[in-house]
């Protein structure tokens, strides 16, 4: 087992290298001139040099967050709204997986309809970050998603299966162990920093409030998302804006939650702009869509939750557009002739 995978890990030089080094050319091109950037990419922050994995793997996973979001949109705008969208750079700068988490979430989602086992599995792959997954089972329940359902949990024993084989039952152990310190650092103690948190406990918290209070708020944020989804997932609501809510609420749900996690808010917006693109879009639906992008852009300016707020503007967005289609269906059926 163990040459098998310095084999693979030996192979990906053959596909990895040329692809990172061919971003690397355009993005220094692009961001020479930003003097913190150009380092960044030079393999350098600060004077000290960076591992690899804290450049390439992230820029290599941008290609397949791009193309999600393109196939999402339908239309080659998509790329152009997966390069320009702020959470791009908020995840390269500090080399965390933003792109991976918004590829699978976002290839799961427009997976759902026509490849139910495909879905299931970039769902299962999604796994790895399980606070994620608060409330997607709940509403693949409440959409009869079955198929979906069985090869997210079999994709998920056979990771389960794979790590324990070559890592041993101790690493899975340490984790379990690990969980409640590191909860106990990052949502009690605050040593994350409640500020770069984006989530309605963190804001609590770095507002002033105490533990009790976040949760007393969070918990029951939680409990609305999920009778939400539920609802809308059974109901005749289009699948664009069902899939636009699933993915809002499963960034509302967790109370960890750091900028570099907003990449995935591309994947709502991304069917926004497609419903809007099919339809016709609303009043004030790309203003919308460009405040959220400026809170995440100023995050840095102001050291504050408005990755939160940038949340919280595109969920009014999908109510709104929602309930314009459900007033649409109800004056349908009114007008339609009784039998």
């Amino acid at each position: 087992m163990g040459r098998l995978l310095a084999r693979i890990i030996s192979a990906q030089d053959g596909w990895a290298r040329p692809f990172g080094d061919f971003n690397h050319r355009w993005l220094s091109a692009l961001f020479r001139p930003i003097g913190p950037i150009r380092d960044f990419l030079d393999g350098t922050w600060l004077g000290h040099p960076l591992h690899p994995a804290v450049t390439d793997i992230p820029i290599g996973t941008l290609q397949g967050d791009e193309e999600v979001v393109r196939a999402i949109v339908g239309h080659r705008v998509g790329i152009l709204f997966a390069c320009a969208y702020p959470g791009i750079l908020s995840n390269l700068m500090v080399g965390q997986n933003g792109f991976l988490t918004a590829a699978l979430l976002g290839g799961f989602l427009i997976a759902i309809e026509r490849r139910p086992l495909l879905a299931g599995i970039l769902l299962g792959l999604l796994s790895f970050k399980p606070h994620f997954g608060i409330l997607l089972p709940l509403a693949l329940i409440a959409g009869s998603c079955w198929r979906v359902i069985a090869a997210a949990a079999a994709t998920v024993a056979v990771l389960v299966a794979a790590s324990t084989l070559v890592f041993g039952w101790d690493s899975w152990q340490a984790f379990f162990q690990a969980l409640p310190a590191a909860s106990q650092a990052t949502l009690t103690e605050g040593r994350g920093d409640f500020a770069k948190l984006q989530s309605v406990f963190a804001a609590t918290r770095w507002l002033g409030g105490g533990e009790g209070l976040a949760w007393a708020l969070q918990g029951p944020l939680v409990g609305v998302l999920a009778i939400g989804l539920c609802v809308i997932w059974r109901s005749r609501m289009s699948f664009d804006m069902k899939a636009a809510a699933l993915a809002t609420g499963a960034l509302l749900a967790t109370p960890y939650l750091f900028l570099y996690d907003l990449v995935a808010l591309a994947v709502p917006m991304a069917f926004l702009i497609r419903a809007g693109g099919q339809g016709g879009f609303l009043p004030g639906e790309w203003p919308g869509l460009g405040i959220a992008c400026l809170l995440i852009f100023i995050f840095p300016l102001v050291k504050a939750p408005v990755g939160l707020a940038a949340i919280i503007v595109v969920s009014a967005l999908i109510i709104r557009r929602m309930l314009v289609e459900w007033g649409a269906v109800r004056f349908a059926a009114g007008k339609a002739p009784a039998r």
